[in-house]
């Protein structure tokens, strides 16, 4: 179980993205908040004050027994830090997930957590990226 503890910066699709690379890894994120759904195209059929969808009650209380915390986000940071010291799960913190650099070091980390190397997606979805950066750059 990873604890995904998410800035306001990253969109519903960011977080898509993030979920799918911790799950490439045998590992099951928690993502903490997830409005992941909430931006699905669906309407509710009347006004309601909270989103719909997300993480659950005991999906958060499951957090207790998190093997990892990763924090993407500075604001994120000191809820990130407690819940580690809590825990004694590692804390994989990051100020933001954009650009190779990050990712990189964040693959890099995933890979640490679970001995696994980086799963043939992840490598392709890198060398598709890197790709189009050099083409881009001419």
């Amino acid at each position: 179980l990873v604890a995904v503890l998410a800035g306001p910066a990253l969109t519903a699709a960011d977080l898509d993205e993030v979920a799918g690379l911790v799950r490439a890894f045998g590992l099951t994120p928690v993502l903490v908040p997830d409005l992941s759904g909430s931006v699905d195209g669906h309407l509710a059929p009347g006004w309601q004050p909270t989103t719909t969808g997300g993480t659950g009650v005991a999906e958060l209380r499951s957090l207790r027994h998190a093997g990892a915390v990763l924090v993407a986000g500075a604001t994120a940071a000191p809820a990130g830090e407690l819940l580690a010291a809590r825990t004694g799960a590692p804390l994989l913190r990051h100020r933001h997930l954009s650009g190779l650099t990050e990712t990189d070091a964040l693959v890099t980390e995933l890979m640490a957590l679970t001995g696994r190397t980086a799963p043939e997606r992840v490598r392709r979805d890198r060398a598709r990226l890197a790709d189009g950066l050099l083409d881009a750059h001419f």
